[in-house]
């Protein structure tokens, strides 16, 4: 079905007893891969933060797309797919919730009022709080995600204010996520019982438009 076609030179002779039901695997090669620990979450969908490790395949191997087994410390954590990976390519893999981090999301509060010569106008204000805690011994940093209202209307103008801490600068982020309405925050957490082992998150979306012009409810 247009699959991706490799080869793979063992590195020995094998024999392979004739079995037809059950499989065999045969070890190709070994390789470190360079990672990163990266801890995410999305408070709008889920309060659970992720652990999710950015690595980069360091072999002359194409990975082919399939279940690969997770391991850390020595322990099976179990199995998670993993799309192809062409040698020298960076990929992502996914490691369950980390429980020492806390994450709540609250709305707090909404507000219309009219704008403009005459009250032309109407403004919708919704201010929003993310509050992250750290229960570990560790120093961490958080990846923080969200989103606002993107408008596909001129008339209708849809703004970012009361923004803190500033979202996030990168130009991988300004490029792809940020033009779609996602909002990006990296939160740096002190280890529990220390002065940052909690952090708040603020802002406010601004939705402005004519007063006869009938929009969707606005989500929280």
């Amino acid at each position: 079905d247009g699959g991706t076609a490799v080869t793979f030179q063992l590195p020995t002779r094998v024999t392979i007893p004739t079995d037809s039901m059950s499989a065999t695997r045969l070890r190709i090669a070994g390789f470190d891969a360079p990672a990163s620990r990266v801890l995410v979450t999305r408070p709008v969908t889920d309060p659970g933060v992720y652990l999710r490790a950015d690595l980069v395949n360091k072999s002359s191997y194409v990975l082919l797309a399939g279940q690969a087994a997770l391991f850390a410390g020595g322990e099976y954590l179990g199995s998670t797919e993993v799309g192809e990976v062409p040698a020298g390519g960076d990929f992502e893999v996914w490691f369950g919730i980390d429980p020492s981090i806390t994450v709540t999301r609250e709305v707090l509060g909404r507000e219309t009022e009219r704008t403009g010569l005459l009250g032309g106008g109407r403004e919708t204000t919704i201010s929003y709080r993310i509050d992250l805690a750290n229960l570990s011994a560790q120093a961490v940093s958080v990846e923080v995600w969200d989103r606002r209202p993107v408008s596909r209307d001129e008339d209708i103008d849809v703004r970012m204010v009361d923004v803190s801490p500033e979202l996030a600068t990168d130009q991988t982020y300004l490029d792809t996520a940020a033009v779609r309405g996602l909002l990006k925050w990296t939160v740096d957490l002190a280890a529990a019982g220390t002065q940052g082992a909690s952090q708040s998150i603020n802002w406010s979306v601004r939705v402005s438009r004519p007063k006869d012009l009938e929009i969707t409810p606005i989500p929280e």
